[in-house]
């Protein structure tokens, strides 16, 4: 759960260290990577273990660990990353809680 918490943190600390040019081109680039992996993670039983290996591989270390708590995290981290594209502020990062031993996620926007 704070594991998800601490690489959103991670990623938002990514975000801040290029300048305001390149910003936006970087959370660009990183949910285009997230929303690319989330598709085919999706279809991952149609597919070959192949082109999941490939999508998951053409992510940085940070998406990586995010997208490793499957897709609520990823859901929820593209909603922040579209947030910030669109509106240049931070968004309120996802809550998570335990339900028997899960993580669940909790945002103002689902």
């Amino acid at each position: 759960m704070s594991e998800y918490i601490d690489q959103v943190e991670l990623l938002t600390t990514e975000i801040n260290t290029h300048k305001s040019s390149d910003k936006a081109d970087f959370i660009k680039s990183t949910l285009h990577r997230i929303l690319n992996y989330k598709d085919i993670y999706i279809h991952k039983d149609q597919l070959s273990s192949d082109v999941l290996n490939k999508s998951f591989s053409s992510l940085t270390a940070t998406e990586k660990a995010i997208c490793q708590h499957g897709l609520e995290a990823m859901n929820f981290t593209i909603h922040y990353l579209d947030e910030l594209a669109n509106t240049g502020n931070h968004a309120p990062e996802p809550r998570t809680f335990t339900v028997d031993r899960q993580t669940r996620f909790l945002s103002h926007a689902y």
